[in-house]
């Protein structure tokens, strides 16, 4: 199974179980939502520069907060009716590779 497909249906299972939560649905969809949205854009460039899968899991553990925050942001443009929908994902893709390749040059 893909990481898209598989983050897609944890997602949905959060949002599915989050309806028996009440008022903490809100606060545990978003922080859930926000890293599944957000490993999409950096499991791209971690295919790239790692070369096992030992690698990318070190990788994922290591810029988990980039993750969360790339995942954040993309969550709140996808709350702008239309616009968020067409700027949501270039905008985070973006992000995530500066990010990535800017901290990457500097080490």
């Amino acid at each position: 199974m893909g990481a898209g497909l598989k983050h897609s249906l944890l997602g949905l299972l959060v949002l599915i179980l989050g309806l028996f939560l009440g008022p903490l649905n809100i606060p545990i969809n978003v922080v859930a939502q926000s890293y599944f949205l957000g490993r999409g854009p950096f499991d791209m460039l971690f295919e790239k520069a790692a070369d096992s899968n030992a690698d990318r899991t070190q990788l994922k553990k290591h810029w988990r907060p980039e993750i969360f925050g790339a995942g954040l942001i993309f969550f709140l443009l996808l709350l702008i009716p239309v616009l968020g929908v067409l700027f949501a994902p270039i905008g985070t893709v973006t992000g995530a590779a500066v990010v990535f390749y800017t901290r990457k040059a500097g080490q």
